[in-house]
């Protein structure tokens, strides 16, 4: 039986050991939270990021991008708007003579798009929507939810954050490195100021124009998880997420399709649609599976064949000899997004009073090759691109 004082000196070690193993670490993850601006609410780190020309990537962006980006209409209303996925997130504000937003990764599936955009014209209505179309939408096999949960509660629970630091330090999701930001919010590669905890080491994230920074390997020392599009290839060989095969595509998919169509008509909004290009490597390994993708065509005819302005860059194999401007098998860069303004303004599209096109010109000229434009090099204090798809690019 054990004395009181026994008990007590017991009590003691197990406080001890809760406060070295849990406290302690619970107060550097929330100076760090601290330091990231993670303690403040969406709305002011949106107030912030446009003000001070920041990165934002928080721990939870999954949970809040459509809010995150609506949130920037509100604050912004921008006559030209970018919706789509993360397949839009690479226009960037300074190819536009106006105010610019890209809503990418606002918009996962088709019925989720035509909500944001019926609740955005609750706000503002911009007066050009550049939509961005991704083929696999339109394949009934590509899982699309009835219901999102998009309104649901922004505000701050430090507790909840803190403990998501822990699990993702423990699950290795986050390198422990990570704190020694604990006392600055910039890092070796950039001069941003960065909000959110994923943006502290590398500055990615998101720019205050909605578009994405993947400086983590295109700059950075982080492993690109596409070498040589091995991993799409993989994804693509073995016909799963968002490849997966379909033969036909979906009727109920093109009736939401043309509902997104007639819901912009009926509010003035003038809609171009754009299908966004994949690496000519990618191109080719979905050609030479003939049938299994044969929705993929029917799609392309869909879009094609619209009395709304399009442009199909699903295979640019045309535009450049090589996919070294690609950040993976498909999600293009910002030379490749200049290159598609260029061929609009080329075509007379509606676009194009909207453009810079001079700037657009000489960025396509001095960056051939590239990922990454920068426009402002005090932000930068690194310069060149690594060759982090290992294709042997030469990063001029």
């Amino acid at each position: 039986m054990l004395t009181n004082k026994k008990f007590s000196v017991i009590m003691f070690f197990i406080f001890l050991f809760t406060f070295l193993v849990v406290s302690i670490p619970s107060l550097f993850i929330y100076k760090l939270l601290h330091t990231a601006k993670e303690d403040i609410s969406l709305e002011e780190i949106v107030r912030i990021q446009l003000k001070e020309n920041t990165i934002y990537n928080p721990l939870d962006l999954n949970l809040l991008k459509y809010a995150y980006k609506m949130e920037l209409i509100k604050n912004t209303k921008p006559k030209v708007v970018a919706l789509g996925s993360s397949r839009v997130m690479q226009f960037r504000e300074e190819s536009f003579n106006q105010d610019f937003i890209t809503t990418g990764r606002a918009m996962n599936y088709l019925n989720e798009g035509y909500l944001f955009l019926k609740e955005m014209t609750r706000y503002y209505k911009p007066e050009i929507i550049i939509l961005g179309l991704d083929f696999w939408w339109f394949n009934d096999k590509y899982s699309q939810p009835k219901y999102f949960d998009n309104n649901k509660d922004t505000s701050i629970n430090i507790k909840d954050k803190i403990n998501k630091v822990l699990s993702a330090i423990i699950k290795n999701e986050i390198d422990i490195n990570i704190f020694k930001y604990i006392s600055r919010g910039k890092n070796n590669i950039t001069n941003y100021d960065n909000v959110g905890i994923m943006s502290l080491e590398y500055s990615n994230g998101f720019r205050k124009d909605g578009s994405y920074q993947y400086s983590q390997f295109i700059l950075g020392n982080k492993k690109n998880d596409d070498i040589k599009f091995l991993n799409t290839f993989s994804i693509i060989n073995n016909g799963l997420f968002p490849f997966i095969y379909g033969e036909h595509i979906s009727e109920s998919r093109v009736k939401i399709f043309y509902d997104i169509l007639n819901f912009a008509r009926d509010n003035n909004i003038k809609l171009i649609l754009f299908i966004p290009p994949l690496a000519n490597e990618v191109v080719e390994k979905i050609d030479s599976l003939g049938d299994k993708y044969n929705y993929i065509n029917e799609f392309r005819n869909l879009i094609n064949n619209t009395s709304i302005e399009h442009y199909d860059f699903h295979d640019m194999r045309n535009y450049y000899k090589d996919s070294c401007e690609f950040i993976d098998g498909f999600h293009a860069g910002d030379v490749t997004y200049q290159r598609i303004l260029a061929k609009m303004y080329d075509s007379n599209s509606s676009i194009s009073k909207y453009l810079n096109i001079d700037l657009i010109r000489k960025s396509i000229d001095d960056n051939k090759g590239k990922t990454l434009t920068i426009f402002d090099k005090s932000k930068y204090k690194i310069y060149k691109e690594n060759d982090y798809l290992e294709l042997g690019c030469v990063k001029q």
